[in-house]
C-alpha cells in the first residue's frame, strides 16, 4: 500500500506547529488504548498515520479553528459596535439585576461571549469532524468494495481456471489497482503482509479479514482461509463466490437507489417548490408596499444556482462508487506498437501521422465526438462574437434599462442565444458520443460470446476476432475491426485489447479486457477466459440497465416539477401580478385609499426575475437530469436547452 507524499504546503504547516504538535503526539502516545476504535477505522479507511499522530493533528487543527473563531467573533463584535447594532439591543425581560447589568454593558459582554462561543463551536466541531471522518471514509470504501467485488471475484476465478495458485492470483489482483480499485488494495494488504512483515498466507488472510471495512470481503477472506487450511478446491470456492457476489452487488445498488430517491425528493422540495413558494411570498409582501426585489434577486441569481451546484456535487459523491477505476491514459500498456527500424516503415508511419493531422483539421467533428469538450474552443468564441455583433449593430443594448424595458427579448438575445451557440454543439457531440458508448456497452457481451464460440471451434484468435467483429454493429464493429487489424499486423493481441480499453472509456470494457489479457497471459486458455469475461460483462450490463431504469423515473419527476414551476409563474404573472399592477395604475391618486400600495411595486423588476428564475431552473434541472440518468451533467445539456427554449416560448406566447 503506497503512502502518499506530503506536499510542500503540508510540510511547511507541520514545521510551523511542530512546537505544539510534538508534545501533543507524546501525550496521546500514552493513551492510545482509549482509542482502539479509532485505530481500527484508520486502518479500514487506509489512512497511513498512527493513532497518536492523527489525534495530535486533529488537536492542532481544532486549536487553529478555535483561534479563527475568536478572530471572527472579535470582527463581528467590532462591526456590530461601530454600526450601532448593539445599541438597538435590549435586555431580556425577567432576568432581573443580571439582565440589567448585561444590558448596560452589552458591548463588553458581546465582545467576550461571542468570540468564546465561536471558538468553542469551531474548535469542538473540528475535533469531532476529524475524529469521526475515518469512519465515514471506511464506510465509503465498503460501498466501493461491494460494487467492484463481483468483477474482482470473476478475475480471480478466471485466473484460477488457468491453473494459478491463490497467492499468485491475489498478487496479480493487487497489481491491477487501475482496474479493480479498492479490491486490488485489499488484495495488496494480504501480499504486503507476506512480503514485508514475513507472515504466512493464513496469517495474512486472517489479518485482512479483520481490517477490511467491507463485511462482504471480510467473509470472503475468512471463507478462503477455511478453504486453504482444509485443502479444499479454491476454483470451486471462487465459482460459488461469483454467484453470491452478484446478489451482494444488487443489494448495494438497491441501497444507493434508496438514497438517491430521498435526495431527489429533498431536491424537488427545497430547490424547486421552495424557491417558488418564497418568490410568491415576497411578491405578495412587495405588493403591500415593502421593497422585496433585492431578496428576490438574491434567490434567483444566488440561491437557486448555488443550491443546484451543491446538489449536483452531493449527487456526484453518492454515485462516486459507480464511476471508480477507469484506466489511466498514460499507462505504458497503451503505447502504440513500435515502428520497425526500416526506412520504408518510418516513411509510411510519417505519412500516416501527417494524414491523421490533416484528417483532424478537415474533419474536426471526429475529434469532437471523441472529446466533446473540445468543441467549446470554437463555440465559446463564436458565442462571444454573436453578442458583439448584436451590440455593435444596435440590435440590443447591454444595460439594465434595456433588460427592464424588454426583459424577454433582451434576455433572449444577450443570454439565451449565446448560450445555445456555445452549448448547443457540445450537447450534440456529447449525445453522439453517449450513443456510441451505449452501443458498445450493449453489444460487447454478445461480441465476447461470439469470439469465445469461434475460438472454441479451433480458429486462431485473430481469425475468431475477425468473425466476431463482423457480427457486431456500428461503432463496436469498427473498434473490433481495428483490434483485429492491429493483431494481424503486429501480432500483439494484448496491446490491441488494452488500447481498445483506452478508446472506449467505459467501465465494463475496461475491466473485461483487462480480465481477458491477464487471464489469457496466465493460462493461454482463451475460449474459457472469454466465456468468463462475457458472463461478467453481461452481469455488469444488467446492473447498469437496472440502475438506469430506476433513475429514469426521478428524471421524469424533475422535469415535470420544472413545468409545474413554469406554469405557476406564468399564471401568477399573467392573472395576478400584472392585474394587480394595472389596478394600482388605474387608481392613480386614489391609490391611497387602497389597502395595499400597488403603485410602489417594481413591476419590471419582478417580471425580469420571473423570467430569469425559470431559465435558471431550466438550466440546472436539466443538468441534474443528466447527472441522474447518465452520471454526467453534460448528458443533461439537451434537457436544459430544450426547457430553456420552452420557457422563452411560454413567456412570449403568454
Amino acid at each position: 500500500m503506497a503512502v502518499p507524499d506530503r506536499t510542500e504546503t503540508q510540510r511547511w504547516l507541520v514545521r510551523q506547529v511542530s512546537w505544539l504538535y510534538e508534545p501533543l503526539r507524546r501525550f496521546f502516545s500514552t493513551r492510545t488504548d482509549r482509542h482502539l476504535g479509532l485505530r481500527e477505522t484508520l486502518n479500514a479507511a487506509r489512512i497511513p498515520v498512527t493513532v497518536e499522530e492523527y489525534l495530535a493533528r486533529s488537536t492542532v487543527l481544532a486549536i487553529v479553528a478555535a483561534v479563527f473563531g475568536i478572530a471572527v467573533g472579535v470582527a463581528v463584535s467590532w462591526w456590530a459596535a461601530t454600526t450601532g447594532l448593539l445599541s438597538t439591543l435590549s435586555g431580556v425581560s425577567g432576568t432581573g439585576v443580571v439582565g440589567q447589568v448585561v444590558s448596560e454593558n452589552r458591548t463588553v459582554v458581546v465582545s467576550i461571549v461571542l468570540p468564546a462561543v465561536l471558538a468553542g463551536l469551531f474548535g469542538v466541531g473540528t475535533w469531532y469532524v476529524r475524529y469521526y471522518l475515518p469512519g465515514q471514509k471506511a464506510t465509503a470504501r465498503a460501498r466501493r468494495l461491494a460494487l467492484v467485488y463481483p468483477s474482482g471475484v470473476a478475475y480471480m476465478y478466471a485466473l484460477s481456471r488457468g491453473g494459478l495458485d491463490i497467492v499468485e492470483i491475489l498478487r496479480r489482483l493487487s497489481e491491477d489497482e487501475d482496474t479493480y480499485g479498492e479490491v486490488a488494495r485489499e488484495a495488496a494488504l494480504v501480499t504486503n503482509q507476506m512480503d514485508y512483515l514475513g507472515r504466512d498466507f493464513p496469517q495474512a488472510l486472517r489479518e485482512a479479514s479483520e481490517v477490511t471495512p467491507s463485511p462482504i470481503l471480510s467473509d470472503f477472506f475468512s471463507d478462503l482461509l477455511s478453504i486453504v487450511e482444509s485443502g479444499g478446491s479454491v476454483e470451486s470456492f471462487l465459482a460459488d463466490q461469483r454467484e453470491d457476489a452478484i446478489q451482494d452487488a444488487r443489494s448495494v445498488q438497491a441501497e444507493y437507489l434508496e438514497r438517491v430517491e430521498l435526495f431527489a425528493e429533498v431536491y424537488v422540495t427545497l430547490l424547486i417548490a421552495g424557491p417558488l413558494f418564497v418568490l410568491i411570498l415576497l411578491m405578495v409582501i412587495g405588493i403591500t408596499g415593502t421593497s422585496t426585489l433585492t431578496e428576490v434577486n438574491a434567490i434567483v441569481y444566488l440561491g437557486i444556482p448555488g443550491g443546484s451546484v451543491l446538489s449536483i456535487l452531493v449527487l456526484d459523491q453518492l454515485g462516486a462508487p459507480f464511476r471508480q477505476n477507469a484506466l489511466t491514459a498514460d499507462a505504458p500498456v497503451f503505447d502504440s506498437p513500435a515502428v520497425p527500424d526500416q526506412e520504408d516503415a518510418k516513411a509510411y508511419a510519417k505519412r500516416k501521422r501527417r494524414a491523421k493531422r490533416l484528417d483532424t483539421l478537415t474533419h474536426p467533428w471526429r475529434l469532437f465526438v471523441e472529446r466533446p469538450l473540445w468543441v467549446l474552443v470554437l463555440s465559446v468564441p463564436l458565442a462571444l462574437a454573436v453578442v458583439g455583433a448584436l451590440v455593435a449593430g444596435n440590435v440590443v443594448a447591454v444595460s439594465m434599462s434595456a433588460l427592464l424595458g424588454a426583459p424577454l427579448g433582451t434576455t433572449a438575445l444577450l443570454i439565451v442565444l449565446p448560450l445555445f451557440v456555445a452549448l448547443g454543439p457540445l450537447a450534440v457531440f456529447q449525445g453522439i458520443r453517449q450513443r456510441r458508448l451505449d452501443t458498445i456497452r450493449r453489444r460487447f457481451p454478445s461480441v465476447l460470446s461470439s469470439w469465445a464460440s469461434a475460438n472454441r471451434m479451433g480458429l486462431r484468435p485473430s481469425e475468431a476476432l475477425r468473425i466476431a467483429s463482423e457480427r457486431a454493429d456500428t461503432a463496436l464493429s469498427a473498434e473490433m475491426e481495428r483490434v483485429n487489424n492491429e493483431t494481424a499486423w503486429f501480432d500483439d493481441l494484448r496491446g490491441a485489447l488494452l488500447r481498445l480499453a483506452r478508446r472506449s472509456r467505459t467501465r465494463i470494457v475496461t475491466r473485461t479486457l483487462r480480465l481477458i489479457v491477464e487471464a489469457d497471459e496466465a493460462s493461454g486458455n482463451l475460449d474459457e477466459t472469454l466465456s468468463v469475461a462475457a458472463e461478467d460483462a453481461r452481469m455488469q450490463r444488467e446492473l447498469e440497465r437496472a440502475r438506469s431504469r430506476e433513475l429514469s423515473s426521478y428524471v421524469v419527476a424533475a422535469i415535470v416539477s420544472f413545468f409545474v414551476y413554469l406554469a405557476i409563474l406564468l399564471l401568477i404573472n399573467e392573472f395576478y401580478f400584472e392585474q394587480a399592477v394595472a389596478v394600482g395604475q388605474q387608481a392613480g391618486d386614489q391609490a391611497t385609499e387602497l389597502p395595499v400600495s400597488l403603485q410602489s411595486i417594481d413591476a419590471d423588476g419582478f417580471k425580469l426575475a420571473f423570467i430569469h428564475s425559470s431559465l435558471v431552473q431550466a438550466l440546472f434541472i436539466g443538468l441534474m437530469a443528466g447527472k441522474l440518468s447518465r452520471g454526467n451533467v453534460l448528458a443533461g445539456l439537451n434537457y436544459s436547452l430544450g426547457m430553456i427554449a420552452i420557457t422563452l416560448l411560454a413567456f412570449g406566447v403568454v
